[in-house]
């Protein structure tokens, strides 16, 4: 047999296609939280780039860990996280389209001298089957963060590093 069968089995030289799981590092990624004069700061960093194509989310679980030696945060300052596809343009990480389309926003737990425990961000099921179109391939993964008002002194901004791993599986489609 020949033609399109082994045409389609033999995919783009370089490229993953069909089902695909990928452990994406996160590894000392500095979020600057800022918002003078709100009541909680917000921030974003991006983990990684997206494949070009369509894809198809299937399941999405991030280990993470935030530490900071910023003396603008309180000790045992709170942080909200959540993963999405475009950065966080406010303090609300509500939106199920953009800032938080992969893994919804979670707390991380109370910081213990500036240190997160490890924190376990599950997608849920309203993320699974989630289809983006990223034939331009220029969509990626944000980390968008919120700190409460009461956890920044000073009206300042601070900086939380992040390390820890991001689980994705997914199904890449290809272009349109």
């Amino acid at each position: 047999m020949k033609g399109a069968y082994y045409a389609l089995r033999r995919g783009v030289k370089g490229r993953k296609t069909g089902v695909v799981h990928d452990v994406i590092p996160i590894r000392n990624l500095n979020v600057t939280i800022s918002g003078a004069g709100a009541a909680v700061y917000f921030g974003t960093a991006v983990i990684a780039g997206l494949p070009a194509g369509n894809i198809t989310f299937l399941s999405a679980l991030m280990y993470l860990q935030g530490s900071s030696t910023d003396t603008d945060l309180t000790p045992t300052y709170n942080v909200t996280c959540a993963v999405g596809t475009t950065a966080t343009a406010d303090n609300n990480l509500a939106s199920p389209t953009t800032d938080s389309d992969i893994i919804p926003a979670l707390a991380a737990g109370a910081a213990t001298a500036r240190v997160t425990p490890i924190q376990r961000f599950p997608h849920t099921a309203a993320n699974v089957g989630v289809q983006l179109d990223n034939t331009a391939g220029d969509l990626e993964l944000n980390l968008n963060c919120t700190v409460p008002d009461a956890d920044i002194t000073n009206d300042q901004s601070a900086i939380i590093t992040f390390n820890g791993n991001l689980h994705l599986t997914y199904v890449l489609a290809g272009d349109d």
